[in-house]
């Protein structure tokens, strides 16, 4: 399946506005080369965040939240500031 069979266009209307902006799926499954190069940009950033690495490698958050739970577990990484939406983590 190519990109342009996952993309798909939508409208919404807003406040008489019709807006179009195109959705795609995103990656959910990790495959170990995938989990290396989060695992590098994680211990090679200051500040880490699961939104930030997945826009990076077109993965789902929920995939990339698991692989940076791994990493704290291992001692790789250390949760610094935790809410009710995010988590940030520092290498190290």
């Amino acid at each position: 399946m190519s990109m342009q069979d996952k993309k798909r266009i939508r409208k919404k209307k807003r406040f008489g506005k019709v807006i179009e902006y195109v959705s795609y799926e995103r990656k959910i499954v990790a495959d170990e080369q995938l989990i290396k190069a989060i695992e590098k940009d994680a211990i090679k950033g200051r500040v880490i965040t699961a939104q930030s690495l997945a826009d990076k490698h077109d993965v789902a958050v929920s995939t990339v939240k698991r692989i940076l739970h791994k990493l704290e577990s291992e001692g790789k990484i250390k949760k610094i500031a935790s809410t009710k939406w995010m988590d940030a983590y520092t290498p190290l």
